[in-house]
């Protein structure tokens, strides 16, 4: 894994900005990094079990987690197998940072890739950051998605909140830096 991302990393930093080959690249960087983490084994890492678990548990209507994440656990557990359902949340975090990445032109979204691997989940956590990640990947997306329209980001950021109470803080720091006019 730490190959890959010194691999990608290094290709991004040394070959020209050109946007098509950028975002081909970063779109090849989704596709690695969601099967190398979403397709490795339910032992590795220490919370990846327990998802797995849940997942299997779905029949005994268990409300464990926040209300959205179990509809999302609940769909997964509906239309497909444990496997399909870890992949998932392994690559729509990943996916989302790029479609991010791409909205605010970012000349090397395949290095905003890298970066959110190494720094936001942790090489090995991202499957144990699970609903911490998902619900950041979507907040960052939506703040993207409606950063000309402040009113409704600050609508729409209450959905992630339901995937995991941890995006609350940044919920806060976002309506704080507009209360204190900080950009």
């Amino acid at each position: 894994m730490i190959a890959w991302l010194v691999l990608i990393t290094a290709i991004s930093l040394l070959m020209p900005s050109n946007k098509v080959f950028q975002t081909y690249l970063g779109l090849c960087a989704c596709i690695i990094f969601s099967s190398l983490v979403g397709l490795r084994s339910f032992d590795s890492g220490t919370d990846t079990f327990t998802y797995v678990s849940y997942f299997n548990s779905m029949g005994e209507n268990t409300l464990e987690f926040e209300p959205l994440f179990y509809y999302f656990t609940l769909f997964f557990a509906t239309v497909s197998s444990s496997v399909t359902y870890i992949f998932s949340l392994s690559a729509i975090p990943i996916f989302l940072v790029f479609f991010a990445a791409l909205s605010t032109k970012v000349k090397r979204p395949a290095l905003i890739i890298c970066l959110f691997i190494s720094f936001v989940p942790g090489i090995d956590l991202i499957t144990n950051g699970v609903r911490s990640g998902l619900s950041l990947s979507i907040g960052l997306f939506l703040v993207v998605m409606f950063a000309q329209h402040p009113i409704k980001r600050y609508v729409f950021n209450f959905v992630p909140i339901f995937f995991h109470y941890s995006l609350i803080m940044v919920f806060l720091a976002d309506i704080g830096s507009k209360i204190l006019s900080l950009r």
